[in-house]
This record gives C-alpha cells, sequence and structure tokens, in this order.
C-alpha cells in the first residue's frame, strides 16, 4: 500500500471515529508533530545558519571537539 493509500485510509477511519479519547490523543499528536511552529524566529535562523554552514563545509567533527573539551567534561 502506498503513502497516499493509507493517508486516505487513515483519514476514512479518523472520519468515522466516536472515541473522543482517541480523537484527543491524535490531535495532540497532530500539534507535537509540528514542532518547528513552536520555534520562535531567532530559534529559526539558527537552525537555518547551521544547515548552510553544514552544506557548505563548515562544520567540525565530534573526535575534535571531544578531545579539545575533554579536560573539562
Amino acid at each position: 500500500m502506498n503513502i497516499q493509500a493509507r493517508k486516505y485510509k487513515l483519514m476514512e477511519w479518523i472520519m468515522n471515529l466516536n472515541d473522543v479519547k482517541i480523537l484527543d490523543e491524535l490531535f495532540k499528536i497532530s500539534e507535537t508533530s509540528n514542532w518547528e511552529y513552536n520555534l520562535s524566529e531567532q530559534e529559526l535562523k539558527t537552525i537555518q545558519k547551521g544547515l548552510k554552514d553544514f552544506h557548505e563545509g563548515r562544520i567540525t567533527s565530534d573526535d575534535f571537539v571531544m578531545k579539545k573539551y575533554e579536560k573539562y567534561l
């Protein structure tokens, strides 16, 4: 079953659902799965900058960071 068919089947099931508790839980899941909408503008800019740095090769390996800061851990 492809993803579109799975979505349709799920929507059909939800449309026929009468259990408020399950609907409430599904609603909670839908709200938390959109975490990016709960970020501030500054947080989004920071994430975008990090992704840009990554794509442009401005990264540091975990090994380098661990060696540099191991005396503080």
